[in-house]
């Protein structure tokens, strides 16, 4: 209704939209007008009216004392055809004190419900067409006689009066005040509306003139002018106009003229960073080489020191290099994405593990999530996307001191043969405030610009990541002080691929029954998702002793547990000690035992102490587990299986002089 609304108005002229707005306004006064008056003039009628009324009833009461002195049913008709001989009066009764009939003029005083009045006139009862009023009778005592009585005279109630009185009058009144009032007002209303159409015409008409001149300019037709023929005013604003329009004809010319430059400039200087940055690349990696020959030669621990200070500064100044190539090629949209069929849970354990590290030093956990109706084989460019997942992470693993950092993939919207998936970072870190939550996007812009000296960084990663979501058709956003990083991302299923391997569990060459043994929430549902694709039949317990207890009831139901998996454990019995306990129990010997660790090299010294089957390192990978379970005899590190697949693939060239050919000495 408003949208018909605004359309109407946009397409009518100025002069309509003010007639239109002036007879509204008359119509509206004049309808206002007779309202309130009319509403004013009834009132006023209707009291004068009742109060009539009440003299009325107090006239006819004075009248009927005699009848009711006597209970004369004579002397009562007498006085009620009396009173009837008013206008407006429609029937009257007299009743003795018990309220019962002496006289009434008709029934229509039976229809009514009796109040008794107690000492004074009553209004029983009103409607749209009457009034009913009641009023007591008491017995009065002789002037002459009172003067010479001793003793104080108590009025006697003697009965009762009613009467009914048409509303007749104060209707015909009604409609007399409404129709009168409305000639009146709305001729004068008539007339003030006559005035402003006049006034109106006098205006619009030069405006409608001046309007045909600057069109008529526009199309060329400048010697085609009208005369304006109005008022001094208008004349002065179509000469400013006019000026104005040439002002603004040179200014958009100069404008157009800037605007060209400046786009020329950016891309010469995009280009410009681009290369510069490009051949900086040569001598940094020069200088990281050297560092790191350096660390493997005997030096002090001052030159260890200045060394290490040496190969961070060079590896900060690589990576701000990083950010400004892409940084200039994404702003320049001069990239293409690769679509390749790839599997998105390997894209993601790939992420959290290549940044697993960083959480290691830091102690904060590091996990994903994915939603069971999310496709595993996808055609999108892999490489970029893993882009934006290690600059968001990154980001939340550097800005949080304890706690967690996880990213969760959901379904957004999916299509036939195309998909559109929400990637949501959150960590347990400073988080961002509402304020600067659209500044964040900004290149070289950071939410607190005093944290670049505590945190590092250049304020490059989240503008970088918007521009690769946006070439990915998606967009980007931060929820709540809580920093919560989103992005969506649309890409193609891959059907041939989910045809050849159907989303089923992975099959292992026998059912296992696994015991985990973790306390903390956070990875026990990580763990618990890896799971779920796997044919393993586990029991989650949050507590050692615990474990111990359901160790020993499944070994006395004979369907011992085949491995325990060891998480690292906050309560009162550590990881190590229930190892101990478990080896010291002959009856568990059967259960194999393997441990969740970090990668560091104080777990791996204490894990060879212990008597384990196997272990795995944090961020759990489904093929670490795979690998250990699916194993009878203790398997080996991945990172030891690929150090020896790389020994053998790399060729050996004992007692050769080799030839190396680089016009960069420092290479």
């Amino acid at each position: 209704m408003i949208n018909k609304l605004y359309h109407f108005l946009i397409h009518r002229s100025f002069k309509n939209l003010l007639a239109t707005t002036y007879f509204i306004g008359i119509t509206l006064l004049i309808s206002t007008a007779t309202l309130v008056t009319s509403n004013l003039s009834s009132t006023s009628v209707h009291d004068s009216l009742k109060k009539t009324g009440l003299q009325l009833v107090e006239s006819f009461a004075n009248s009927s004392r005699i009848a009711l002195l006597y209970l004369s049913q004579d002397e009562a008709q007498l006085v009620v055809e009396s009173i009837l001989s008013f206008p407006d009066v429609k029937a009257a009764g007299i009743y003795n004190d018990k309220m019962q009939l002496i006289y009434q003029s008709s029934d229509l005083l039976e229809t009514h419900a009796t109040v008794l009045p107690i000492e004074s006139t009553l209004l029983e009862y009103e409607s749209e067409s009457e009034w009913v009023y009641s009023m007591p009778v008491f017995s009065t005592q002789d002037e002459e006689i009172f003067l010479y009585s001793d003793t104080d005279f108590e009025p006697k109630l003697l009965g009762y009066v009613r009467l009914v009185i048409s509303k007749d009058v104060l209707t015909a009144l009604k409609s007399d005040f409404y129709k009168y009032n409305l000639i009146v007002i709305g001729s004068l209303a008539l007339l003030l509306l006559w005035a402003l159409l006049l006034v109106t015409k006098r205006i619009t008409k030069p405006i409608d003139n001046l309007a045909e001149n600057m069109l008529n300019a526009a199309e060329g037709n400048k010697a085609d002018r009208k005369s304006i023929g109005s008022t001094q005013d208008i004349i002065r604003m179509e000469r400013a106009f006019t000026d104005m329009m040439h002002i603004l004809e040179n200014r958009e010319k100069e404008l157009v003229t800037t605007r060209d430059l400046a786009i020329e400039a950016a891309k010469v200087k995009s280009e410009f960073a681009a290369n510069v940055s490009h051949e900086l690349r040569t001598p940094l990696n020069g200088i990281s080489g050297m560092l790191e020959l350096l660390s493997d030669m005997q030096m002090t621990s001052q030159q260890k020191e200045y060394l290490k200070v040496a190969s961070t500064s060079a590896h900060s100044l690589l990576s701000l290099i990083d950010d400004v190539l892409d940084f200039s090629k994404y702003h320049q949209q001069d990239v293409t994405l690769n679509k390749a069929p790839f599997d998105l849970r390997n894209t993601l354990e790939n992420a959290i593990t290549l940044l697993s590290s960083q959480t290691q030093r830091k102690n904060i956990s590091i996990a994903y999530f994915l939603n069971n109706d999310v496709p595993n084989h996808l055609i999108a460019d892999e490489l970029r996307l893993q882009q934006i997942l290690q600059n968001l992470l990154g980001n939340a693993i550097k800005f949080t001191q304890a706690g967690e950092v996880s990213i969760t993939t959901s379904v957004s919207s999916q299509r036939e043969n195309s998909i559109t998936l929400l990637f949501e970072v959150k960590d347990t870190g400073i988080g961002i405030p509402q304020e600067v939550q659209n500044k964040i996007f900004d290149a070289f812009s950071q939410a607190d610009s005093t944290t670049t000296r505590e945190f590092g960084g250049t304020g490059l990663g989240l503008a970088i990541s918007r521009q690769l979501v946006t070439i990915f058709g998606g967009e980007m956003g931060v929820n709540s002080q809580v920093s919560t990083f989103w992005f969506t991302a649309n890409f193609i299923i891959d059907k041939k691929a989910i045809e050849l391997n159907p989303k089923t569990h992975e099959t292992a060459p026998k059912l296992l029954n696994i015991l985990y043994v973790g306390d903390d929430d956070f990875s026990n549902r990580f763990i618990a998702q890896q799971f779920e694709s796997l044919s393993y039949f586990v029991d989650f317990i949050n507590d050692g002793l615990a474990a111990i207890k359901k160790l020993r009831q499944y070994k006395a139901l004979k369907k011992p547990y085949d491995f325990i998996l060891i998480d690292k454990l906050h309560s009162n019995l550590s990881q190590a000690a229930l190892v101990r306990m478990i080896n010291a129990d002959n009856e568990l010997s059967e259960t194999k035992i393997v441990l969740l660790i970090t990668n560091s090299f104080s777990f791996l010294d204490s894990i060879k102490k212990l008597n384990v089957f196997g272990h795995i390192t944090k961020p759990v990978k489904r093929s670490d587990l795979i690998l250990n379970f699916n194993s009878s005899t203790t398997p080996k590190a991945p990172a030891l299986i690929e150090q020896e697949e790389a020994k053998k693939q790399l060729p050996e060239y004992p007692f050769k002089s080799i030839l190396v050919v680089e016009d960069n000495k420092a290479n």
